[in-house]
């Protein structure tokens, strides 16, 4: 009977032992797993990012940044000239541009109008209903 009992109690000590290094076994296994689970979310977070950065870099139709070409005609067609510009700038930022490829221009009291309207030079191109291709008219009170 007491052979019995040691028997019992090595098989017991064995066991515990197998135990304990199933569980040092697994701790470590589990020390792995949440270092990768790290790592991955880490790349998660730069992937992110990324799509983000690609995402409001590449928008075309931005509409603060969204560039329009307006074609400037003088009354007597002297001129026709195209300007590209931003759609949100205002109108009188191509008056800039034009007066500096037509410096002579700047001399003379002139308004702008687009489908029989006069334009407000201090209101953006979108303000004005102007878009992308408008052909506007130049009048010129020499």
């Amino acid at each position: 009977m007491n052979e019995s009992i040691n028997k019992l109690k090595n098989d017991l000590s064995e066991t515990n032992y197998k135990l304990n290094e199933t569980n040092k076994k697994l701790q470590e296994t589990n020390n792995k797993l949440n270092e990768t689970n790290k790592k991955l979310n880490e790349i998660k977070d730069s992937i992110n990012e990324l799509n983000l950065k690609i995402n409001t870099s590449s928008l075309p139709n931005n509409y603060e940044e969204q560039i329009i070409a307006i074609q400037i005609i003088s009354e007597e067609q002297k001129i026709n000239y195209c300007i590209p510009c931003k759609k949100d700038e205002h109108f009188v930022k191509l008056e800039e541009i034009l007066y500096k490829e037509y410096p002579k221009l700047a001399e003379s009291d002139n308004y702008f109008t687009f489908n029989s309207k006069k334009i407000n030079r201090f209101k953006s191109f979108i303000e004005n209903g102007l878009k992308n291709g408008d052909k506007v008219i130049l009048h010129s009170n020499k």
